[in-house]
């Protein structure tokens, strides 16, 4: 006869323990896809990324030609690859924050054995990703330069974060109830747009402030290479945006999906 452990073993890593199963699932397909970029000839990558990559101008022509695969690939397959280990570990870590809380909201509306959230919560992370790459093309139409990475579908989590907290109760705001959720959605959503241009600016500078001669940079072969190889490309603020305005607008409608998906 079986009996209950009077003192169940503690997990060593009771943090990973709280986080939903989706979001884990999510964040170990991104880890083994990069473990294999890592371990990857550059030669084989630069193909896989040529595929997967978001290039505006490559979308529009493949879209104009009819040849949709080329179309709908790098809008999903985008946010399955990162540039460098910094921004692999940056999505992730944001993915695994603000995904558990938008999972756990997810899940508490719903009835047990009558509803899926984790399809739900699937879904709402890609389409957000792929609301990202709609946006990075419809803003830079003409240009070849290339967006990857699930910054996008990141940046839609966040947009869920804050409807679920422009949703509760901010008695210190002498506001009505529509009125508060209007105010701490404009205001938060104002705050995270200002960071994203300043990071994105100071980022900018930097390059520029490195290529010149005075860093003497320029005459060290392959330096700007080198460069993106630790800190990537530019950031991709259309992704954001695009990301998060879908994450905001787009929530209830994944929990009213994740209420009813059985």
């Amino acid at each position: 006869m079986e009996t209950p452990e009077t003192n169940p073993r503690r997990s060593r890593w009771p943090w990973l323990d709280a986080i939903p199963d989706p979001v884990v699932a999510i964040a170990l397909v991104l880890s083994l896809i990069q473990l294999g970029v890592a371990a990857a000839p550059a030669g084989v990558v630069r193909r896989i990324w040529r595929l997967v990559e978001v290039s505006p101008a490559r979308i529009n022509h493949a879209a104009e030609a009819g040849e949709w695969t080329r179309v709908v690939r790098p809008y999903l397959g985008h946010m399955f690859f990162h540039i460098n280990l910094l921004h692999y570990a940056v999505n992730v870590a944001a993915i695994m924050v603000a995904g558990t809380l938008v999972y756990r909201e997810m899940q508490s509306k719903t009835a047990p054995g009558k509803s899926d959230p984790a399809a739900a919560f699937i879904a709402f992370f890609l389409l957000c990703g792929m609301a990202g790459a709609f946006a990075f093309v419809a803003l830079n139409p003409k240009t070849y330069m290339p967006m990857i990475g699930a910054s996008g579908a990141a940046a839609g989590l966040f947009g869920a974060l804050v409807l679920m907290a422009a949703r509760r109760d901010w008695p210190a705001l002498p506001l009505a109830g529509a009125a508060k959720t209007v105010f701490v959605i404009v205001a938060v959503s104002a705050g995270l747009l200002i960071i994203n241009f300043a990071l994105y600016a100071v980022f900018d500078f930097a390059l520029d402030i490195l290529q010149s001669k005075k860093i003497l940079l320029s005459r060290i072969p392959g330096w700007r290479s080198q460069l993106n190889i630790w800190l990537g490309g530019a950031s991709a603020w259309q992704a954001h945006a695009g990301g998060y305005l879908f994450g905001l607008i787009s929530f209830p409608l994944f929990e009213r999906m994740a209420r009813a998906s059985r």
